[in-house]
């Protein structure tokens, strides 16, 4: 924790601690422990790396280990099926561990901005009566799983939280990727908690499609291939990093945000 030391205008002899933006946003935040939720989460990514490294490593050992041996020889080809093996099987769990960091990543984002806007409503509970959103009741006005237009409401939670961080002034202090990323992060979650591992063919080619478009960032994610085609798509290590950045980017966003609120009432 960052502390500085200020001294208030009514004692100039005093001096008290102010937390920095990030410990601000954590303490605000009580009804969640954000900061043993990341422990947790960035404990188990790392055992599912090391887990990931050791599959990689048995692997490279049987490349390295059929190519002293003769073409012709028995133990070649029981390497070579054996290299085919652990080739599936780290297909397999490189899945199982991409989903298991979405599983993780995607509920703590959705979980987090639903505690910052409550947070955010006990601290301003006014809204925008104006604005299309502010003819919501105040119970859906401040709920971010809904976005509203001209047509109404519709179920939609990163631009809902993406419209809900407009009508509060939060936009301002948040990272300028957060749409990228919570799309991103949200669609991936959606089709590997609807289809598996292998989802449907046409599927695969709709997310193909968008990485194509340049939707999101390139090694954002990566995939294996079957025949030429997309078979199982993964969170780069890149991207699992970069939305950890963005959850720290949304605390400290947050915390500053709060500071100005505490400053525009002073």
């Amino acid at each position: 924790m960052t502390e500085e030391p200020v001294a208030p205008a009514s004692s100039p002899g005093w001096l008290r601690w102010e937390l920095d933006a990030r410990d601000e946003a954590i303490l605000a935040l009580h009804a969640m422990d954000v900061e043993a939720q990341l422990i947790a989460v960035r404990a188990l990514l790392k055992r599912n790396a090391e887990a990931d490294q050791l599959v990689r490593d048995d692997i490279r050992a049987l490349i390295e280990e059929a190519d002293k041996l003769s073409s012709n020889d028995d133990e070649q080809h029981f390497l070579e099926e054996r290299w085919v093996e652990e080739n599936q099987r780290a297909v397999y769990q490189d899945a199982a561990h991409s989903m298991a960091a979405v599983g993780m990543l995607a509920p703590l984002c959705e979980s987090l901005f639903v505690a910052v806007f409550e947070t955010l409503r006990a601290k301003s509970p006014s809204s925008n009566v104006a604005s299309v959103r502010g003819q919501a009741a105040s119970d859906e006005f401040w709920d971010p799983h809904y976005l509203y237009g001209k047509g109404g409401r519709q179920t939609d939670l990163t631009q809902g939280i993406l419209q809900l961080s407009e009508h509060t002034g939060l936009v301002a202090r948040m990272p300028a990727d957060l749409k990228a990323v919570l799309g991103a992060l949200f669609a991936y979650r959606n089709k590997m908690f609807h289809h598996g591992f292998e989802w449907p063919v046409d599927e695969r080619t709709k997310f193909q499609g968008r990485l194509d478009r340049g939707e999101w960032p390139a090694g954002w994610f990566m995939d294996a291939t079957s025949a030429g085609q997309p078979w199982i798509f993964y969170l780069s290590p890149v991207f699992i990093d970069h939305c950890l950045q963005t959850i720290e980017g949304v605390l400290e966003g947050m915390g500053q945000h709060l500071k100005d609120i505490r400053a525009i009432k002073a």
